[in-house]
């Protein structure tokens, strides 16, 4: 936490640190600073790699909290007010991901439901999803 925090001096509005921060006390069970690491990204740099923060939630067996953030990517990608910059394919990835999280999770309907709106924002994900939902109790 020593180098880290050194470095927030250095360069305190800099997301990096915070970013790596945030992935140690996920891995540490450090919940305090988890919480205050996630909770300067979100106020100071909106655009932080989530994709790293649900693999380290996954990763930690907090499938709860990879879900929120990746719904969390879901609306910053969906529903900024004038993004005129919506990437569909991006955002069936992004469904896509949040499906296999709540499979995981084993909460079906919610999957079901996200591999649906993944194929609304990208057709060609359709056989895919057909699978996915195949596979689910």
């Amino acid at each position: 936490w020593e180098i880290l925090d050194e470095l927030y001096e250095i360069i305190p509005s800099y997301s990096l640190p915070h970013m790596h921060a945030l992935v140690h006390a996920i891995e540490m069970g450090a919940v305090d600073r988890e919480e205050k690491e996630l909770g300067w990204l979100f106020q100071n740099d909106i655009n932080f790699d989530r994709e790293l923060i649900v693999d380290s939630y996954f990763s930690a067996g907090r499938i709860d909290k990879a879900i929120e953030i990746q719904l969390s990517q879901i609306e910053y990608s969906t529903n900024i007010v004038g993004r005129a910059d919506i990437n569909p394919k991006s955002v069936a990835k992004y469904y896509a991901v949040l499906a296999a999280l709540y499979k995981e999770a084993e909460m079906y309907d919610n999957a079901r439901e996200a591999a649906l709106k993944a194929v609304e924002y990208d057709q060609s994900q359709k056989e895919s999803a057909e699978a996915f939902l195949k596979t689910l109790k």
